[in-house]
């Protein structure tokens, strides 16, 4: 596993276009407002925390990335839903953007002082059922 907690300056907010791979990790996570407010929010990127490349974005200060309403990738909204599913676990419903699954609770390192989560897999369809809800 890659790991990167560096500065995220020269993230682009470009975001990567094809949908990712089954096998390629997945995260997300929250960046705080230390290398400027226009990188503050949670983050969906491939490979590693940190990554300059992204899948969806939604700035702010949400505690929670269920508290998040609006998600972006790049200059475009998407439609995408976060839900709690209990035991430390986020669900993403992102139909046909590549990344919607279940990720799992890693650390408090990673994410700026909150949790970082890695997608481990696809959502059940009861849990999707539930996040549609």
């Amino acid at each position: 596993i890659r790991l990167s907690a560096g500065p995220i300056r020269s993230r682009s907010l470009s975001p990567r276009t094809s949908a990712p791979p089954m096998e390629l990790d997945t995260f997300l996570y929250y960046w705080d407002e230390s290398d400027g407010p226009q990188w503050q929010g949670w983050w969906i990127t491939p490979d590693h925390v940190g990554n300059d490349r992204f899948f969806a974005f939604s700035r702010g200060a949400a505690a929670s990335p269920d508290e998040c309403r609006s998600w972006r990738g790049g200059d475009r909204s998407i439609d995408m839903c976060v839900a709690s599913l209990g035991g430390g676990a986020m669900g993403v419903r992102a139909s046909g953007l590549g990344f919607e699954g279940v990720y799992e609770r890693e650390s408090e390192e990673r994410g700026h002082g909150r949790p970082a989560f890695r997608r481990t897999r696809d959502l059940t369809a009861a849990e999707a059922a539930r996040i549609d809800a």
